[in-house]
């Protein structure tokens, strides 16, 4: 039987949570270790961020997980857009979020971005492995403060 991640699960609380037409942006560089610029770790972290935005084709494609590099300068990296995205908003988001990580988390050997617009999109790297853990974070807590539009039998489900 295949296993199945609860983050994206997680996901869709999160945005049941708050919405639609917020905008949101929660990035944060972890202190979990650093490393040398320009050193193996950094051009692995480069190489994988830069390779999140392609193959963006298709609800499935919209959720990654991967790695590239020998320990211990192996990179973990996930991203994810929330689902109804075009491939174009999942694409630009996710590259917008992958560029903007190399440039605020310079040495973090971990960091996640949590992204607003063009769409809701994810990008998180690390050290350790992401894909197979039952760790939660990143997590991030938005609250709707406006009024619920939506159908409410189907918002409590």
């Amino acid at each position: 039987m295949k296993k199945r991640s609860l983050f994206p699960k997680i996901l869709c609380f999160v945005l049941i949570s708050f919405g639609g037409g917020y905008s949101v942006s929660a990035q944060t560089c972890l202190n979990n270790g650093n490393f040398r610029s320009n050193g193996t770790y950094d051009a692995n972290r480069r190489l994988i961020l830069s390779s999140l935005p392609f193959n963006v084709t298709d609800q499935d494609g919209f959720f990654y997980n991967g790695s590239i590099g020998q320990e211990p300068n192996r990179v973990y990296a996930r991203r994810m857009c929330i689902p109804g995205s075009t491939s174009e908003d999942c694409s630009n988001c996710i590259k917008n979020v992958s560029d903007g990580l190399i440039q605020s988390c310079p040495n973090q050997t971990e960091a996640y971005w949590w992204r607003g617009e063009p769409t809701l999109c994810l990008v998180h790297y690390s050290n350790t492995s992401i894909s197979s853990s039952a760790n939660l974070n990143p997590r991030v807590v938005l609250t709707n403060t406006g009024d619920l539009t939506s159908n409410l039998i189907n918002f409590r489900r």
